[in-house]
């Protein structure tokens, strides 16, 4: 009887070797085959013999000539084999489990993992500075700043990974404007983290230097943001004089997602602001004005982007289903520019009514003819004003871009829908599946509860309205959040579900 065994053995430089090797034993009274290959299983379509202990095929790059093809073939396989079913043993689960996170964690990685950081972070500050405050809600803001710790280191480490795997991906994440913008959201997620950290240190002056110290790490990484990011993807030519070609090319391109390198600022600037009344006296008023200026670019790139996307916006009308929370964005820059500029003229009234010796306007001041403490009190409550008249106003526009993002989204869903995205919605209930872009909600809705409390915290009760907004928006953006984590839980799941089912025999066939 004459048998053949395939040799899967890899061949010189990774060509595989079509050469068998045939072995017989005598048999009495039974005749040759009259082909070597005619008792070996074949595949359908002409692909490599069947055995019992042969794993799925899987696709196989046509070899290249190679100089050792003609080379002696062995009927012991290589351990390299891809053909070779895996180890039933339970590494092969782990095994299985490692690919499947490389895939999904690096090799699939893109700025938007940072997005979490920002969502989850803000929800710790608004738990821990609750508008009606309580013990228990504290303690769940610490639960939220550990998970946004988490995410954020993790988020970075796979972007190292990502980058070191992938090189070519770096230019990608400054130029391309469907990847670029996200990088933003690294800084921003870092901040509410920083915010945090503030709030809980403030009484700890050696704690708050710390603090003191990734704020301006946070303030140069966002003008990275702003300066060569956003710049690049939007502004450079890049290609010899041309666009690049994952440039945008016309108005219907634009997305509000270019929003998040300008948002950078304006969120650096409100943590300097916040961080102001903590630090030592003699660095009060260099972060103040920093901030300001900060705050002041911010607003005023803000505007002229928010009314680029609008005019698109009457042009192209509201964004697609897949793209309907993006329309959440632009409340982020208003919110979180409402809550800054409130937070500088409360230090402002600070720094005045304490005469701080870096206003040096004091020396110009008539004191034989003026009260220091009436004036110093006049000229606090003059900024408080100013400040909470501009805050009212940003905190106006974005009521009216949350009705429009909210509205957006509900028409996107039956019944008032007439077609609604089969792709991006559920059959039977016709609302949207849940997929990463729910994100994109969590961090505007928190800014905008951070603008209202801080209203209402420095006007007092007279203007209650402000509290229950802030506790609203609060408590949405709480609840988005939680059910985003327990979707990437879910996904979780299901990878690991996913690694723990081994395909059987027939399921190979």
């Amino acid at each position: 009887m004459t048998a053949v065994a395939p040799d899967t053995t890899d061949m010189g430089n990774g060509d595989r070797s079509s050469c068998t090797t045939l072995y017989t034993i005598n048999t009495a009274g039974v005749p040759p085959p009259a082909s070597p290959n005619q008792h070996l299983p074949q595949q359908p379509h002409g692909g490599e013999p069947k055995t019992l202990n042969a794993a799925p095929p899987r696709a196989v790059p046509p070899a290249e000539p190679s100089s050792s093809s003609s080379a002696s073939c062995s009927l012991t396989s290589s351990s390299s084999d891809p053909y070779s079913l895996p180890s039933s043993s339970p590494s092969s689960f782990l095994s299985r489990l490692r690919a499947e996170a490389s895939t999904k964690l690096i090799d699939e990685f893109t700025p938007a993992f940072f997005i979490p950081t920002m969502g989850v972070g803000v929800c710790s500050n608004l738990l821990y500075n609750f508008a009606y405050p309580g013990h228990w809600l504290r303690m769940c803001g610490w639960v939220f700043f550990v998970t946004a710790f988490l995410f954020w280191v993790v988020s970075l480490a796979l972007f190292a990974l990502h980058v070191a795997r992938h090189p070519e991906d770096l230019k990608r994440y400054h130029t391309d404007p469907k990847l670029a913008p996200f990088m933003g959201c690294w800084p921003m997620g870092m901040t509410t983290i920083i915010n945090f950290l503030g709030s809980v240190l403030h009484p700890h002056p050696r704690g708050i230097l710390v603090v003191y110290v990734l704020f301006w790490i946070m303030v140069a990484t966002a003008l990275y943001s702003v300066c060569v990011i956003w710049f690049s993807t939007y502004l450079a030519k890049l290609e010899h004089g041309a666009a690049a070609p994952t440039s945008v090319d016309q108005l219907g391109d634009l997305r509000a997602t270019l929003l998040l390198p300008v948002v950078t600022l304006m969120v650096a600037a409100s943590s300097g602001a916040l961080l102001v009344p903590a630090i030592p006296p003699n660095l009060q008023v260099p972060t103040l004005v920093a901030s300001f200026m900060l705050w002041s670019n911010a607003l005023v790139l803000a505007f002229m982007v928010t009314t680029i996307y609008m005019w698109k916006l009457v042009l192209y009308k509201i964004p697609s289903t897949d793209l309907i929370f993006t329309s959440f964005l632009p409340i982020g820059f208003l919110g979180q520019g409402a809550y800054a500029i409130m937070l500088m003229g409360t230090n402002i009234n600070h720094l005045v009514a304490h005469g701080t010796p870096d206003l040096h306007f004091f020396k110009y001041v008539d004191w034989s003819t003026t009260d220091p403490e009436a004036f110093k009190t006049t000229m606090g409550n003059a900024a408080v004003l100013v400040c909470g008249l501009v805050s009212l106003l940003l905190t106006s526009f974005g009521y009216f871009m949350t009705f429009v993002a909210v509205v957006s989204c509900v028409s996107k869903i039956r019944p008032f829908a007439k077609s609604p995205n089969t792709e991006h919605t559920h059959p039977k209930y016709g609302i949207i599946k849940f997929n990463r872009a729910f994100w994109s909600m969590t961090f505007p809705l928190g800014t905008m509860s951070l603008s209202n409390t801080e209203i209402h915290r420095v006007f007092g009760d007279g203007l209650v309205f402000f509290q229950v907004m802030g506790a609203m928006y609060s408590t949405t953006a709480i609840l988005i959040v939680m059910g985003c984590l327990s979707g990437v839980v879910y996904g979780f799941y299901k990878s690991i579900k996913k690694c723990i089912h081994v395909p059987s025999v027939e399921d190979k066939v």
